[in-house]
């Protein structure tokens, strides 16, 4: 699995922010089509946990979802927070990220096809930037590729619809590194006191469930409450 360094929970989650830690990037203009159902949403709200970090997932009113991660800088806890759109697909699903820094968004979408699991683990596959570099220099997608001595970054331009059609195509399967996935794990918090008070009444999770068990966790989850 690949190892992130940098400003903390923004920089894991934007998978490698080439303007931050020097890293080749691939970015959109615009995000992908937000397809989301009530259902995926369920999948990715809550904690998660990656290289130490813990990620808050939430979707609000507006359908988009929202993540945020608390930093230590300057001396004082400060929020980091940033805007999710889902692309859920029938074979190949993908995440659009973007983050709000001093009040105003970023004008570029990073993004990476996801994947749940069976064990519960969110698993996010980042862009190859030499695949994405030749579908612009062939005239596949329109967009720009900045080269530097060592690196490349890529930023697309094609309208989101036409964006998805090149990734969902079949013949198109080695966009994504799929070998060194960035992997989140779930997070299972003890339950609030109101909570602990419902199930000693009968109300809640029944007598003789541990702290933090959920119905259903998988094998993977509970060894990761033991660490």
């Amino acid at each position: 699995m690949k190892r992130f360094h940098g400003n903390g929970i923004i920089l894991a989650f934007l998978f490698l922010m080439s303007t931050l830690c020097g890293c080749a990037s691939v970015t959109m203009r615009q995000s992908l089509p937000e397809k989301v159902d009530a259902p995926e949403k369920a999948l990715f709200e809550g904690e998660w946990v990656s290289e130490g970090q813990i990620i808050y997932i939430r979707f609000g009113e507006g359908g988009h979802g929202r993540f945020a991660g608390v930093d230590w800088k300057e001396g004082r806890f400060q929020l980091d927070d940033g805007e999710m759109i889902v692309t859920k697909g029938e074979g190949r699903s993908f995440l659009s990220v973007r983050i709000e820094e001093n009040g105003v968004w970023d004008e570029r979408y990073y993004f990476a096809r996801y994947c749940f699991t069976e064990s519960g683990d969110l698993e996010l596959w980042l862009p190859d930037t030499k695949a994405f570099a030749e579908a612009i220099e062939k005239g596949t997608l329109e967009g720009v590729v900045e080269k530097g001595k060592h690196t490349q970054s890529v930023t697309i331009s094609s309208k989101p619809e036409k964006v998805l059609s090149f990734l969902n195509d079949p013949a198109h399967d080695a966009l994504f590194d799929s070998k060194e996935p960035m992997i989140l794990k779930r997070l299972i918090l003890p339950p609030a006191a109101s909570e602990k008070d419902g199930a000693s009444s009968g109300e809640g999770p029944a007598a003789g469930t541990e702290v933090g068990e959920d119905v259903g966790q998988s094998p993977a989850l509970k060894e990761l409450l033991k660490e």
